[in-house]
């Protein structure tokens, strides 16, 4: 009885989440927060229960935005600016 609902709440979700899909960002904190603290919620909780699941989310939430601020450095002077590889 339990599993009809949560099928239409996951096909809801699917469908919701495609219709308002934005561009993807490699370096976007903002998102990296968002997925950082929805893992870090889940594995929190899994590890120590109710009470840990906001330590993970914080945790989680910190973590991932300070991983996607720092994954821009490939693309800008660092490996081309210093006239390493142009003749």
């Amino acid at each position: 009885m339990k599993r009809k609902p949560l099928v239409i709440a996951t096909l809801a979700a699917g469908l919701a989440t495609a219709a308002l899909s934005m561009n993807a960002s490699a370096g976007d904190p903002v998102a990296g927060a968002i997925v950082g603290g929805g893992l870090g919620a889940v594995i929190g909780h899994s590890v120590g229960g109710h009470n840990a699941t906001a330590v993970g989310a914080v945790a989680g939430a910190a973590l991932g935005s300070a991983i996607a601020a720092d994954s821009g450095r490939y693309y800008g002077d660092g490996y081309y600016g210093d006239g390493y590889y142009a003749p």
